[in-house]
C-alpha cells in the first residue's frame, strides 16, 4: 500500500502537493515498521498500549474540563501541527479511544491508575461532544454501543446505562448551549441540511475522478477549483465551494485508484481476520481477559474508525495505522512457534469458538 501512494504520487494531478503529503505518511509508515520490530513480547505491547490510551485519555480529560468549565460554547480543538488539531480529528481519536481506556481499566492493577482511566473515560464524552463534529458523534454512540455490548454484565450494565440517560437527557436538553442543539438538529435532519447533502455530492466527484484514472488515481490532494470544473462542474455552481470527498473508502478511490483502494480494504479485511484469529485462540486457552478482550477492544476501535469514517476524510489516520500494527504484534505473539500445541486446539475448536 505505502508502494502504491508513491506511485500514484508520480502521476498527481498537483505533483508538489502530493510529495508533501507523501512525504508525511512516510514518515508514519518508517516509525510504524520501526514500532513492529522493537514490540517483541507481551510486556512491550502492554506499554504500547498504555502509551496510546493515556496520551489519547489525557486530551480527553483536559478538553473535557474545559468544555464544561466554558459552559460548552468553544470548540475543542486538537494540538496543533498534528493528526488530531482539526476537530474531527481530535473527535474521532477520543472516540477510538474508549474502548482502549475501558480495556486498560480491566487489566490495571494499582487503584489509583484504574480511578484515573475512569476519569478519562468520563471526560472524554463532553470532549467528543465539544468537537461538534457530528461524525466523531457518530463515533462516540458506536463506542458506547460496542462497550455495552461486549460487557460481561450485559444486563446490568444495560440497565445501568439506561437510568443514567432516563435522568441525564432531561437535563442536557436545558443545559446544552445552542450550537450543540443546532448541530444536533442537523444531524438528525440530514435531508434537509446544506452540509449533509453536499457529501453526496463530494462522493460523486471522487468517483468520477477515480474512475477517469483508475489505475493511479488523481493523488494526494487533488481538491481544486480546476479539478472540480473538469470533472463535475455542476457542484461549484451549487456550492460555490471547494471540498475533500468527505468519505474515507471514497478519498482512497480517487486518490490512489483501484489499486490503492484494493489494497486500503484488504488491509483493513485482513485486520478484523487476523483478530478472529487472536480471538479464537484466546478462547481455546481460556483467557478471555488477555486475549478475547484485547481482540474484541481492537475490533471496537476498528468499528468505531469505520463509522465516522464514512462520512469525513480519514484514509491517513495516524491513530487508524498504529491500531493496525497493534494487531500485527498481537497476531505475531499469538503465533509464535512456543504456541504451537495450543494452536493445535485452537484449530481443532475453531468453527465452534467464532
Amino acid at each position: 500500500l505505502w508502494a502504491v501512494f508513491g506511485f500514484s504520487t508520480l502521476f498527481a494531478i498537483y505533483p508538489e502537493k502530493a510529495i508533501d503529503k507523501f512525504t508525511g505518511l512516510s514518515k508514519i509508515f518508517f516509525m510504524l515498521v520501526v514500532t513492529m520490530a522493537l514490540i517483541n513480547s507481551e510486556d512491550r505491547l502492554r506499554l504500547l498500549l498504555r502509551v496510546i490510551g493515556f496520551s489519547l485519555g489525557f486530551f480527553g480529560l483536559k478538553c473535557g474540563v474545559f468544555f464544561i468549565a466554558t459552559g460548552g460554547q468553544i470548540m475543542i480543538w486538537g494540538p496543533e501541527n498534528s493528526f488530531l488539531e482539526a476537530n474531527n480529528s481530535i473527535g474521532l481519536a477520543l472516540a477510538m479511544n474508549l474502548p482502549l481506556l475501558f480495556y486498560l481499566e480491566k487489566v490495571e492493577t494499582q487503584r489509583w491508575v484504574r480511578r484515573l482511566i475512569w476519569a478519562m473515560i468520563v471526560f472524554s464524552y463532553p470532549a467528543v461532544i465539544g468537537t461538534f463534529s457530528r461524525g466523531a458523534w457518530l463515533g462516540l454512540v458506536a463506542a458506547t454501543g460496542l462497550i455495552l455490548l461486549r460487557s460481561q454484565r450485559k444486563f446490568i450494565t444495560m440497565l445501568a446505562a439506561g437510568l443514567v440517560l432516563a435522568v441525564a437527557l432531561p437535563f442536557a436538553g436545558y443545559f446544552a448551549s445552542e450550537r450543540i442543539q443546532e448541530r444536533y438538529d442537523q444531524l438528525v435532519d440530514y435531508e434537509h441540511e446544506g452540509s449533509a447533502q453536499s457529501r453526496f455530492w463530494t462522493w460523486e466527484f471522487c468517483r468520477r475522478v477515480g474512475m477517469d484514472n483508475p489505475l493511479t488515481g488523481g493523488g494526494f490532494d487533488l481538491y481544486s477549483g480546476a479539478t472540480y470544473r473538469q470533472y463535475y462542474p455542476e457542484f461549484i455552481d451549487w456550492s460555490g465551494k471547494i471540498a475533500t470527498c468527505h468519505g474515507t473508502v471514497i478519498q482512497v478511490f480517487a486518490e490512489h485508484g483501484f489499486p490503492g483502494f484494493i489494497l486500503w480494504n484488504c488491509l483493513i479485511i485482513s485486520s478484523f481476520l487476523s483478530l478472529r484469529v487472536v480471538r479464537a485462540y484466546g478462547v481455546a486457552r481460556g483467557e478471555p481477559i488477555k486475549l478475547v478482550y484485547l481482540a474484541d477492544t481492537l475490533q471496537s476501535m476498528l468499528l468505531v474508525y469505520l463509522v465516522t469514517g464514512t462520512f469525513v476524510d480519514f484514509a491517513y489516520f495516524d491513530v487508524l495505522y498504529y491500531v493496525i500494527a497493534t494487531i500485527v504484534i498481537l497476531r505475531t505473539l499469538v503465533l509464535q512457534p512456543s504456541n504451537e500445541p495450543t494452536l493445535a486446539a485452537t484449530r481443532a475448536a475453531y468453527p465452534a469458538h467464532v
